[in-house]
């Protein structure tokens, strides 16, 4: 069985067992991918808090025959408790988790910047007031760097513009009617997703 360390930052987790839960990871060098961590849910477990939602690790795993094994957890960073008091917070973070999880298979070939990006992403959300401007940001540069191309040239408008150009200073300054405009375009390309 081959094991690797790697960082990641846990999409979601669910129930596997009474005491075991499935994680979903994203990774810097490995991809999305699916790991058990064995005995998570007892009370004394070494996991813990660990392999919350919104928890960035590094992780020591090891590869299964089905399912990988998280064998140990080191936390860098978690914002479960910090986007856990706003309910729009935490809204806005589950749904960029979420919509990386549907979009990025496991087959896919790992490139750092959809980790850094994701990571980005959650680290604003949680310290700026401006959670759905975040979150908006995340998906219109997550669907670019998938190659869903959305092409700022086609709306003619400088403000898309500065969301690809990662300029959110300048995002925060939109008006409401512009905010709108992009969140309009950016329902538009995922509804045009044939994956979704």
């Amino acid at each position: 069985m081959s094991q690797f360390v790697d960082q990641a930052v846990v999409l979601k987790t669910r129930k596997l067992s009474e005491s075991d839960k499935i994680l979903t990871l994203l990774t810097y060098s490995h991809g999305k991918l699916q790991a058990v961590a064995r005995g998570s849910r007892r009370a004394n477990s070494s996991f813990g808090a660990k392999v919350a939602n919104f928890t960035f690790i590094t992780a020591s795993v090891a590869r299964g025959k089905s399912l990988d094994i998280l064998t140990q957890v080191r936390i860098n960073q978690s914002f479960f408790e910090a986007l856990s008091i706003s309910l729009d917070k935490f809204t806005q973070a589950s749904l960029i988790c979420n919509f990386t999880d549907q979009i990025v298979s496991e087959s896919y070939i790992s490139q750092p910047s959809t980790f850094l990006l994701l990571k980005k992403a959650i680290v604003r959300i949680s310290n700026t007031n401006f959670s759905k401007v975040a979150a908006d940001l995340y998906l219109i540069q997550f669907l670019w760097l998938m190659g869903y191309g959305i092409d700022s040239a086609t709306y003619k408008n400088d403000f898309l513009q500065l969301y690809i150009d990662d300029n959110f200073a300048a995002i925060i300054k939109l008006d409401k009617n512009e905010q709108n405009r992009v969140s309009q375009i950016i329902n538009y390309h995922i509804s045009q997703l044939p994956i979704l």
